[in-house]
């Protein structure tokens, strides 16, 4: 199977070193998930894991998973 089929936007991202952070989200009364694709500039990891505990900590309409 093509993996660059469904996973289209990480290898760009795998190239040039940014940390990358899919965070899924389920706004109530949706009938579908949708994905928020964070990226930070090389080595800062930390940024995108402390931007998505804030979302999820501010956002409490859109409950993950």
């Amino acid at each position: 199977q093509d993996w660059l089929s469904w996973n289209s936007y990480t290898p760009a991202f795998n190239l040039v070193r940014n940390p990358v952070l899919s965070y899924p989200v389920w706004p109530n009364g949706s009938r579908m998930p949708v994905g928020v694709q964070l990226v930070a500039k090389p080595l800062e990891e930390s940024t995108l894991l402390e931007l998505a505990d804030t979302i999820s900590r501010t956002a409490p309409d859109c409950a993950v998973g």
